[in-house]
C-alpha cells in the first residue's frame, strides 16, 4: 500500500519487489521477466509467486513503487524491508520444562505436596526471527494434556504457580506452547511428576544373604543379611538402611546406626561385637523417591554362639521309668509331663520278650516324632533305644506307639528311662561301638552342645583310624544312637569318626582310640536233605505227609548253641510247623503229620545260633507233594510232517524212514517232570520209551517201516512225586499205493443237447477210495492241446464237453492222485 507520496497531478503506478540491497527484482523475478508491472491508478498490489519459487526463510524482502506524474517523469519508492519467519519458535537443546515449586531450582519427578505445582521454563524456547510473543500453559494426565488445568495465557513469563488439589498416584505433565511474531506455535511438554505422600510397604528382613533365616550363628563379628518385598504404591525405592538390634524392648542398635546401603538388597555386616549367647535382630527400613522412609522391618531373633561341640560320659545315671506291659499286637503306652531338665542326657531303652514284628514303633515327644530301630537278639527278645539331651527345662509327654509289633500277642514289653547324673566332658572315648548282631554295629556318640544343641551328626565308619570304607561320613538319622551294617570278615577292626555339628554352624570331629574287632562266623549249615513220607488219606481229600529234614552244621569259633528247624507254605514262613529244636552235630528233626493238598509246596527252614548268639538260617528248596498220576483227559496225540488223513479221518503217510508226532501239556497242579514216548505195531515194539523232558513233541528217524502196517504212537507224563499218567495214543498207517490203470478206456455218451457228450474214465482206474482219490482231467483237439478242458479238478467220474461238429478226435490225459500224493496217469486218443 502507498502513503505520503508527493502531492502531484499522479497518472499511474508500477511496482516490484525484490531482496534488500540488491537490484529491484532481485530473489522474486526471473531474469527473462519483467520487473515492472503497471498497478493503474490502484495503491496496493499482492503478488504471488509461482511454480516452486518462495521467499526465503530468514532473508529481507522490500517493496518499490514507481509514481508516474507525466509520460517521462516518474519517483521510485521503497519499503521498509521486511523479513521472512517460515518456522515455530525451536527449543533449546538441553533445556526441558521442569515440574517444580516456587525456587524452580530441581524438576521433580515425586512429590509430597498436594494443593500445589509450579511450571517453570526459562530459556526453554527461543525464536531468532520473529521472536517470542506469548506463552499458554495447561496441565494434563498425559504429554499436551489439558484435563486437570485449560490452557492460560501467561505473557512472556517463565514461570506460573498453579493451585489445586492433585491426586495421590496420579502422573501429571505441563504443556507450554511459545507463538512467534508471526503466529506460529510450537509446544513442549515436561516428563511428568507424581504425587507420592505415603510411606513405602515394609518386606521381609532375613538373618542370611541367602534370602533364608537361621537362628544361629557363630560369627561374633561379621554378618550377612538380606531382603525382600519392600514396594511404594506411588513411586519407587530410592535406597535402603540396615542396623544390627539387641533383641531387647528398645531394640538398641550395636553397629553405630542404620547403614545407607543404597538400592542392594543383600549388605554385610562386619567389625561387629556380637556376643555369645545374646539374641540379635536385622532392621531394615526402605526410602522411596519421594524421600520417605518406611516402618522398620524386623528379622527374626537370631542367637550367637561361638563355642564347638564337645563329647562327654556318663559317670552315673538315675532310673525314672521302669514300667512292664503286656501287648497284644499293638503298643501304646504314654507318660504324661515328665520333667525334663536343660542339657541333661536322656536314655530310653526298650525291650520286647516275645515274637517282635520288626515293625518300628513311634516316639512322640510333644510335637516331634522318630522311628525307634530295634534289634532282635538270638533268644527271641528285641531292643530298642533313644538318647535325647533338652536345650530347654521342659515337661515332656512320651508315647510310644506301633501296630503289629507283636506278632502273636502275649508279649511282654519293658520301658525304662534313664537320666544322667554326672557327665564329665572328656577328650576322647566320647564315641563307642558295640557289636549288636552279625552284620550290625551300634555306634552311641555322647555329643552335646549346651549353647544352641546339635544340628546334624555325621557318622563314618572304617576299618582303619579314621577311615571310611564301611560307612561314609553321613548324616545319622539319630543324634546320639544309630546302627550300622557292616559287611566285613570275621576279626575285622572297626572305627568309628563323628563329625557333630551345632546350630550355629561349628563342627568338632570325635573318633574311637580303640577298634571293634568283629566276631562275624555264625555257623556253617550244610548238605540239607529233605523227604516226603506219606501217611494215608487226609480231610475232605488231603493226604496226611510228614517232611523228614537232615542237615550238617560245624562252627569253629564259639560252637552251636542250638538249632532248629519249622516248615511253612512259603519261603522262611513258620505257619505249617513252628520252630522245633534239635541239637548235635549231625541234625535232623521230623514235621508233624501235615493234612495238604496234592500239589502244595512245603518250605523247609533251619535255623542255627552259636554262642556269639550269631544265628544262620538255611532255606531249603521246597517239597511238593505229589500223590496223584497226572491228568491227560485234556491231552492227545497228534502227527506231524508228511502226513494225512483218509475219509474215515485215519492218520495215514507215505514215508517209512520217519515219524513226528506231538501231544497237548498235561495238567498236574503238583508240576509235570517229564513226558516218556515210544512206538508199537501190534503187539511189537518199534521203538523203546524214550524220556523227552519237559517237550511235548518228539521226531524218529531211521525207521523202517513196513507199507501196509499200522503203528501206535504212544505217550505218558510223569509227575513231580513219579506217579505216571495212563497212556495216550494215536494210530497211522503207511500206505504207499498207487491209483492202477484197469486197461479199460473212457466211455464217451452223446446227450441230447445237439453238440454235447459225457466223458465218463469210471472203469479206467481201480481206486481205494479211502484214500479219497482226485482228477486233474485235460480235453484237446490235437496232442498237448488243452483248448476243450483245461486242467479242471474234480473228485468225479465223468465230465461233459461241447464240440463243433468239425472235430473227429479228442486228446484225453486223466491224473489221478490220492491224499497221499501218489499218482497215475491216463492218455487215450479217442475218435469220434
Amino acid at each position: 500500500m502507498l502513503g505520503n507520496l508527493p502531492n502531484k497531478d499522479i497518472k499511474r503506478y508500477e511496482w516490484s519487489f525484490g531482496l534488500y540491497g540488491l537490484p529491484v527484482g532481485s530473489g522474486v523475478f526471473e531474469t527473462d521477466e519483467p520487473i515492472w508491472y503497471d498497478n493503474g491508478l490502484d495503491t496496493s498490489v499482492i503478488h504471488c509467486l509461482v511454480g516452486d519459487r518462495f521467499l526465503s526463510h530468514n532473508h529481507k524482502y522490500v517493496g518499490y513503487i514507481r509514481v508516474w506524474f507525466t509520460y517521462t517523469d516518474y519517483a521510485e519508492y521503497s519499503s521498509a524491508p521486511m523479513a521472512v519467519d517460515s518456522t515455530p519458535p525451536s527449543v533449546r537443546r538441553g533445556k526441558f520444562i521442569q515440574d517444580s515449586d516456587a525456587a524452580c531450582s530441581r524438576d521433580f519427578e515425586f512429590q509430597t505436596t498436594t494443593d500445589s505445582i509450579t511450571a517453570c521454563w526459562q530459556n526453554v524456547f527461543s525464536d531468532a526471527q520473529s521472536g517470542i510473543t506469548k506463552y499458554t500453559v495447561f496441565i494434563g494426565t498425559q504429554p499436551g494434556g489439558d484435563d486437570f488445568v485449560l490452557p492460560q495465557e501467561v505473557g512472556l513469563d517463565n514461570e506460573k504457580t498453579f493451585t489445586k488439589t492433585l491426586e495421590l498416584g496420579t502422573k501429571y505433565f505441563i504443556t507450554v506452547e511459545a507463538e512467534n511474531g508471526v503466529g506460529m506455535i510450537t509446544a513442549h511438554s515436561s516428563d511428568g511428576f507424581v504425587v507420592d505422600n505415603e510411606k513405602p510397604v515394609i518386606g521381609v528382613v532375613y538373618t542370611t544373604d541367602k534370602f533364608h533365616d537361621i537362628t544361629w550363628s557363630s560369627s561374633t563379628s561379621d554378618l550377612s543379611v538380606s531382603w525382600l518385598g519392600f514396594m511404594d504404591r506411588h513411586s519407587y525405592i530410592r535406597n535402603y538402611m540396615v542396623a544390627v538390634a539387641i533383641f531387647d524392648n528398645a531394640r538398641t542398635i550395636v553397629n553405630g546406626g542404620f547403614v545407607d546401603v543404597d538400592i542392594r538388597n543383600t549388605h554385610h555386616f562386619t567389625n561387629l561385637n556380637l556376643q555369645t549367647g545374646n539374641r540379635y535382630v536385622v532392621l531394615v527400613k526402605a526410602v522411596d523417591a519421594a524421600g520417605i522412609e518406611s516402618d522398620v522391618a524386623e528379622s527374626i531373633p537370631f542367637t550367637i554362639d561361638a563355642m564347638e561341640p564337645t563329647v562327654f560320659t556318663c559317670s552315673s545315671e538315675t532310673q525314672i521309668i521302669d514300667d512292664d506291659i503286656i501287648i497284644n499286637r499293638t503298643l501304646n503306652w504314654t507318660k504324661a509331663d515328665i520333667e525334663f531338665e536343660r542339657n541333661t542326657y536322656y536314655r530310653l531303652h526298650i525291650t520286647v520278650n516275645g515274637q517282635f514284628s520288626e515293625e518300628e514303633p513311634i516316639l512322640k515327644m510333644n510335637k516331634t516324632s522318630q522311628n525307634i530301630p530295634f534289634i532282635t537278639t538270638a533268644d527271641g527278645s528285641s531292643i530298642g533305644e533313644f538318647n535325647f539331651h533338652p536345650l530347654e527345662d521342659e515337661a515332656y509327654s512320651i508315647t510310644l506307639i506301633g501296630d503289629n509289633i507283636c506278632q502273636h500277642g502275649g508279649c511282654v514289653v519293658n520301658i525304662s528311662l534313664f537320666k544322667c547324673e554326672q557327665k564329665l566332658d572328656v577328650i576322647s572315648n566320647g564315641v563307642r561301638l558295640t557289636q549288636i548282631a552279625p552284620h550290625r554295629i551300634s555306634v552311641e556318640s555322647r555329643v552335646h552342645d549346651t549353647e544352641s544343641g546339635i544340628r546334624s551328626l555325621y557318622v563314618g565308619v572304617g576299618t582303619s583310624k579314621g577311615g571310611f570304607q564301611v560307612r561314609p561320613l553321613s548324616v545319622a538319622t539319630s543324634l546320639n544312637h544309630l546302627t550300622v551294617d557292616v559287611d566285613l570278615p570275621h576279626g575285622s577292626p572297626l572305627y568309628c569318626t563323628v563329625l557333630a555339628e551345632n546350630h550355629a554352624g561349628l563342627r568338632k570331629s570325635f573318633s574311637t582310640d580303640d577298634a571293634l574287632i568283629l566276631d562275624h562266623t555264625p555257623p556253617r549249615i550244610s548238605n540239607p536233605q529233605s523227604i516226603v513220607i506219606y501217611d494215608g488219606p487226609g480231610t475232605n481229600g488231603k493226604y496226611l505227609v510228614t517232611v523228614k529234614l537232615s542237615w550238617e552244621v560245624t562252627d569253629n569259633e564259639s560252637k552251636i548253641k542250638t538249632c532248629a528247624c519249622a516248615f511253612g507254605t512259603e519261603k522262611g514262613l513258620t505257619n505249617l510247623q513252628e520252630k522245633i529244636d534239635s541239637t548235635g552235630t549231625h541234625l535232623g528233626c521230623s514235621s508233624k503229620s501235615l493234612d495238604v493238598n496234592h500239589g502244595t509246596k512245603v518250605y523247609p527252614s533251619i535255623f542255627c545260633v552259636n554262642k556269639a548268639e550269631l544265628e544262620n538260617a538255611v532255606y531249603v528248596q521246597p517239597i511238593t507233594a505229589s500223590f496223584k498220576k497226572p491228568n491227560f483227559t485234556s491231552s492227545s496225540v497228534s502227527f506231524a510232517v508228511n502226513n494225512v488223513k483218509r475219509s474215515d479221518q485215519s492218520h495215514v503217510q507215505t514215508y517209512k524212514s520217519s515219524l513226528h508226532f506231538y501231544w497237548d501239556f498235561f495238567h498236574d497242579i503238583s508240576g509235570i517232570r517229564s513226558y516218556s514216548c515210544r512206538i508199537t505195531s501190534g503187539q511189537s515194539v518199534i521203538s523203546n520209551w524214550t524220556n523227552v523232558g519237559g517237550h511235548n513233541y518228539i521226531s524218529y528217524e531211521d525207521l523202517n517201516l513196513v507199507n501196509g502196517n499200522q503203528y501206535t504212537a504212544e505217550v505218558i507224563a510223569t509227575n513231580i512225586g513219579g506217579h505216571n499218567s495212563d497212556v495216550i495214543t494215536a494210530e497211522i498207517d503207511i500206505n504207499e499205493i498207487i491209483p492202477v490203470l484197469t486197461g479199460n478206456v473212457t466211455e464217451i455218451q452223446h446227450t441230447s443237447n445237439p453238440g454235447v457228450m459225457s466223458i465218463s474214465w469210471k472203469n479206467v482206474f481201480d481206486l481205494d477210495l479211502t484214500l479219497l482219490p482226485r482228477f486233474i482231467v485235460t480235453i484237446g483237439t490235437m496232442e498237448g492241446y488243452s483248448d476243450v478242458i483245461r486242467s479242471i479238478h474234480t473228485d468225479k467220474y465223468e465230465v461233459e464237453i461241447s464240440y463243433p461238429n468239425t472235430v473227429y478226435k479228442l486228446y484225453i490225459v486223466l491224473r489221478c492222485q490220492y491224499v497221499t500224493g501218489t499218482r497215475a496217469v491216463f492218455r487215450e486218443e479217442k475218435t469220434l
